[in-house]
């Protein structure tokens, strides 16, 4: 007679909901990325007519990102980093763009680069911090709960 997996496995882990008992429970992680896409587009056309007596015509190309995502994935989507490289860029664009006056870029100079040091540290100590128990969670489709099996 064989024995049940649990009986022979002491590393077996409940996955089950520890709040309804459900069983329909999955990864945040797996969740997010099943319920999220990323793609590119491209299309070419021609386009032709005629106009006073005369043809004209063209060719017509397009090209694009596409970003779709389940209300779900969205929901359980994980902690997000700061913004750093793009802070730097505002500053130095918000300074050559008032290079007229004084003022602006001695306040969006340091500004710019007090964020980046504030969200670097973030980035670098609080977001992995975040991102741990994120990526150990579990969510039972039964009853919403969001919890680390044990």
């Amino acid at each position: 007679m064989e024995q049940p997996v649990a009986a022979t496995n002491k590393n077996l882990i409940n996955l089950n909901c520890p709040s309804c008992g459900g069983e329909n429970t999955q990864k945040l992680s797996s969740i997010h990325d099943a319920g999220t896409s990323h793609g590119t587009t491209q299309s070419v056309g021609f386009v032709g007519g005629r106009g006073g007596g005369n043809g004209f015509g063209g060719m017509t190309s397009s090209s694009g990102t596409t970003f779709s995502q389940t209300s779900l994935a969205k929901k359980l989507a994980p902690p997000k980093k700061k913004m750093t490289a793009k802070i730097i860029f505002l500053g130095v664009v918000v300074t050559l763009g008032t290079l007229w006056t004084v003022v602006i870029p001695f306040i969006a100079i340091p500004a710019s680069i007090y964020f980046y040091r504030k969200n670097k540290a973030f980035n670098t100590i609080e977001y992995p911090k975040l991102m741990e128990p994120w990526l150990k969670q579990y969510y039972c489709h039964r009853c919403e709960n969001v919890f680390i099996p044990g």
